[in-house]
């Protein structure tokens, strides 16, 4: 019983983590594809450096494209976002899928919406194999003990309390 008790919070923080890292990655990589996210058309209206970063690691200067999202559906665009479009040219016009802000994330908290238009796949396609892995390898065992070791009890009363048929 004390093995399911360290098993369930430690199991808990595990699919927190695949929520917040691997899943949230492959709904980037399908909207980089056209395949999730809310459709829509975006046009770039700047090109600026901002610093990434900082904490222990250090930061760095990076170039980000920003711009206006407007769904298809005929909702109010959304200003200002950063958009994923690979060439930053100001005025250009895409196709482009809708990733909405989710500052619940306890990992990469992701503060804006972002739009991705065919570009912006890579980093995340790294991030979900890495970090699948990683939780898959560390983390499964204790997903594992904290779902079956119900069962197991379950299992083992109903045969210590069945019928016998003699």
């Amino acid at each position: 019983m004390l093995m399911w008790l360290v098993c369930v919070p430690v199991a808990w923080f595990v699919l927190q983590l695949v929520e917040d890292v691997p899943v949230r990655q492959a709904r980037i990589i399908a909207a980089a594809f056209d395949w999730h996210g809310e459709k829509g058309t975006v046009t770039v209206s700047e090109s600026k450096r901002v610093y990434e970063g900082g904490g222990r690691g250090g930061g760095s200067m990076r170039t980000h494209c920003f711009g206006t999202f407007v769904p298809d559906d005929g909702t109010a665009p959304l200003t200002n976002i950063r958009v994923h479009v690979g060439d930053c040219e100001i005025g250009r016009v895409a196709e482009a899928r809708l990733i909405p802000k989710d500052p619940s994330s306890w990992m990469i908290p992701n503060k804006t919406d972002q739009a991705y238009a065919g570009d912006g796949w890579g980093q995340p396609l790294v991030l979900l194999l890495f970090m699948g892995l990683f939780l898959l390898i560390a983390g499964g065992p204790f997903v594992l003990c904290a779902a079956l070791f119900p069962v197991m009890i379950l299992l083992a009363l109903y045969r210590r309390w069945r019928p016998t048929t003699d």
